[in-house]
């Protein structure tokens, strides 16, 4: 087994997943959740996960009030016309991941009581 090196950088993609996950997630209402900044904790972006529906059933956009989906991912999804995940803005992918932790628990306390 392959023990990791303490003094080695860490992956850039573990680098991002650390900076995801540490924003705090606040549920305002259906589909509605506050997004804190990672930089300004103070500062909450609004995320819906029912905005811009598309063609896919299975992968709805959302939207964000943050600049970097208002001002570059939107406009770029709206002339492809197709919710790749890479238009997501860190915060719609921070939501995703809160609401997807809260269906496991969900889900693995209900198999326990099984």
């Amino acid at each position: 087994m392959e023990v990791a090196d303490p003094d080695e950088e860490e992956p850039e993609d573990l680098q991002e997943f650390r900076t995801i996950e540490s924003m705090r997630v606040e549920r305002k209402g259906r589909g509605h959740y506050a997004c804190h900044s990672q930089s300004q904790p103070e500062v909450a972006y609004m995320v819906d996960l029912y905005d811009n529906p598309s063609p896919a059933p299975y992968a709805p956009l959302g939207s964000c009030t943050c600049d970097d989906f208002t001002m570059r991912r939107k406009p770029r999804w709206k002339s492809v016309g197709l919710p790749f995940p890479v238009f997501r803005c860190k915060h719609i992918a921070r939501v995703r991941n809160f609401v997807l932790d809260q269906i496991v628990i969900h889900y693995l306390k209900a198999e326990q009581q099984q």
